[in-house]
């Protein structure tokens, strides 16, 4: 068997262990299936810093009902060759109908760890996050606003193709009053495609289950960016 066979049957092994995980943790009430399409500007500011600028519309109820848009920028700083921070700021309007919105905002703070173990590439992020955090309810009067975010990304780039795998796993743990609760969990598998040195396609799909909730909720995600990098 090839390296690039054993990859690939080690990433197929990992999906298919984190689903049984994750099936037999699921007890939510309601599901939906959402459709998230964005673009993606990124920037090389200098040899460590990073910028990037991502427009995202984000449709619900079967991705029939336009959700919510969002903007936000990110810079990232390379410490060294495994560690890196990175800040995250997002504006966010949630629209209710033709005439009736909400805005609102939220900041990242990670720190990222980052491992090659030939042929995968591997991330380890913990991040803390302030503000109206992305549950699936659509009541918005949330007091709980500081959450941890802790998660761990395998990527697999295939020989001589176009294509990169990849999956990533992320735990939501509510930090305020310090009760440190754990309510959501987002497990995603998708694929970037190689255009040409300046742009590519990322396609993934992402289970997101919500648990110690009043109304615990699943999301079926599926997602499209493009990405592009300015000179």
């Amino acid at each position: 068997m090839t390296i690039k066979n054993k990859g690939i049957d080690l990433i197929f092994f990992i999906c298919c262990l984190f689903i049984l995980i994750s099936t037999n943790s699921i007890y939510s009430q309601s599901n939906d299936a959402k459709l998230w399409t964005g673009i993606k500007l990124e920037k090389k500011i200098s040899k460590n810093f990073n910028g990037s600028f991502e427009i995202e519309q984000r449709f619900n109820n079967n991705a029939s009902n336009s959700d919510r848009l969002l903007f936000e920028p990110e810079i990232s700083y390379k410490l060294n060759k495994k560690w890196s921070i990175e800040l995250n700021y997002r504006i966010w309007v949630k629209l209710w109908g033709e005439k009736k919105y909400d805005l609102n905002q939220r900041s990242n703070i990670n720190l990222s760890f980052k491992k090659k173990i030939k042929p995968f590439k591997i991330k380890i992020a913990s991040g803390l996050q302030y503000g109206i955090p992305d549950l699936n309810r659509n009541d918005y009067n949330i007091t709980e606003k500081f959450v941890s975010r802790n998660s761990i990304r395998i990527k697999y780039d295939i020989f001589g193709s176009r294509f990169s795998q990849f999956t990533k796993y992320e735990l939501f743990t509510n930090l305020s009053r310090f009760n440190f609760i754990n309510y959501q969990w987002r497990l995603t598998f998708g694929t970037s495609i190689y255009l040409n040195p300046m742009s590519e396609i990322k396609l993934h799909y992402a289970l997101e289950h919500e648990y110690n909730l009043d109304i615990p909720f699943d999301a079926h995600i599926w997602a499209i960016t493009y990405c592009f990098m300015l000179n």
